[in-house]
C-alpha cells in the first residue's frame, strides 16, 4: 500500500499506520514474535530456574509470585503427561507456564555472571505476573534481561552495565537505557532520566520501553488469526509514539538519543477447532528520526539487525 497523505497534508501513514508528520517520519522497523511452547520446556526451564536461584543462594519465596508460576508450570506439565490438560479448569495454570517461559528464557543466561546473585535479588522485589499491573522493581529489571539476553543470543557483545546494558561494537559503546513505562503521566519522565543514564555513561544510545502495563489488566487477547493481536500491539505503540512525538523529536535532533525500542507484548489465545492455542505476542519498534548523523544510523540499524535474528 502506497503512503497516504490526508487532508491537512500534514501527515502520512506509512504501512504500519503510524501517524506522524511529514517533516519528522521516522523509520519504523516491526519486530513481532509469537511464542508456542511444549509444557514439558518450560517445566525443564522452571527447573534450570530454581536451581539457578540455589546456586546463588537466594530464596524464590521471596518474590510474591515466581515460586507459585513454577509451581504452575510443573501442574502443567503432570496434567499433560496424563493427557489431561484439556480438563484443567483454573486457565490461570496455563497462563503462568506461559509466562514463566518467557521469563526463563531471559534469566537463565545469568548464570556465571558477575552481577548475577544481585539481580537474582531484584528479581523477587515485586510481581512478574504479566497480567498483574502496577510497579515492580522485577519486572523493570526482568525488562532490562530481555533487552540483554535477546541481544546476547544474537551474538553481540553485551553487559549489564550502566545504564542499563551497553553494547561494545568494533570498540565503541552504546547504551541501552531499559524503561518499564506503567502509565502516561510518567512516561516523559522516563524517557528524560534514560537520555541522562545515557548521556552520564556511554554518550550514546538507545531508550528501550516497555509498554506492556498499557494492555488491559488480567485479560488475554483471543482471536482466530494472529495477524489481528499484531496489529492491536502495533496501535498500543503508534499511539504512545504519536503521543509522546515531540518529545522524541527534541533528543533525536540533538544528537542526545541514538533510536528508541518500543515493545508491547501480551497473551494471546488463537482460537481453533481442534481447541485453543496460547501465544507469548509481542512486537517491537525500532524508531529513529530520518536526518540522524550517520554513526547514528549504522548503531541502530546494526542493533535492529541484531534483534530480528532472534525474531523466534
Amino acid at each position: 500500500m502506497d503512503n497516504q497523505i490526508n487532508q491537512s497534508g500534514f501527515f502520512r501513514s506509512p504501512d504500519n499506520g503510524l501517524w506522524l508528520p511529514v517533516s519528522m517520519l521516522p523509520k519504523i522497523h516491526d519486530i513481532e514474535r509469537k511464542s508456542i511452547f511444549l509444557y514439558s520446556d518450560v517445566f525443564q526451564q522452571s527447573t534450570l530456574l530454581s536451581k539457578l536461584f540455589n546456586k546463588y543462594e537466594v530464596a524464590i519465596k521471596k518474590s510474591p509470585d515466581l515460586d507459585e508460576m513454577m509451581g504452575s508450570a510443573k501442574t502443567l506439565h503432570e496434567e499433560w503427561q496424563k493427557n489431561r490438560c484439556k480438563d484443567l479448569t483454573d486457565r490461570n495454570i496455563l497462563w503462568d507456564a506461559l509466562t514463566m517461559k518467557r521469563i526463563c528464557e531471559a534469566i537463565l543466561p545469568l548464570d556465571g555472571n558477575v552481577r548475577a546473585k544481585e539481580i537474582l535479588q531484584r528479581l523477587t522485589d515485586g510481581h512478574l505476573r504479566m497480567m498483574k499491573h502496577g510497579y515492580s522493581l522485577a519486572k523493570n529489571t526482568l525488562w532490562e534481561l530481555e533487552i540483554w539476553s535477546r541481544a546476547k543470543r544474537a551474538g553481540l557483545e553485551v553487559e549489564l552495565q550502566e545504564p542499563d546494558v551497553v553494547w561494545t561494537d568494533k570498540g565503541e559503546k552504546t547504551g541501552v537505557a531499559c524503561k518499564k513505562i506503567y502509565s502516561d503521566n510518567n512516561a516523559d519522565k522516563s524517557l528524560q532520566d534514560a537520555v541522562r543514564q545515557i548521556n552520564d555513561s556511554t554518550t550514546y544510545g538507545f531508550a528501550a520501553l516497555d509498554l506492556d502495563e498499557f494492555s488491559p489488566e488480567a485479560k488475554q487477547f483471543v482471536t482466530n488469526d494472529i495477524r489481528v493481536a499484531g496489529k492491536q500491539l502495533q496501535e498500543l505503540n503508534g499511539k504512545f509514539l504519536r503521543e509522546h512525538k515531540e518529545r522524541f523529536r527534541r533528543y533525536f535532533k540533538s544528537d542526545r538519543l541514538t533510536g528508541a525500542i518500543v515493545s508491547t507484548s501480551c497473551i494471546t489465545i488463537i482460537k481453533k477447532d481442534g481447541g485453543d492455542m496460547p501465544f507469548f505476542n509481542a512486537q517491537w519498534h525500532v524508531w529513529t528520526h530520518p536526518n540522524l548523523s550517520i554513526e547514528h544510523k549504522r548503531r541502530i540499524e546494526s542493533f535492529k539487525q541484531a534483534l530480528n535474528r532472534t525474531n523466534d
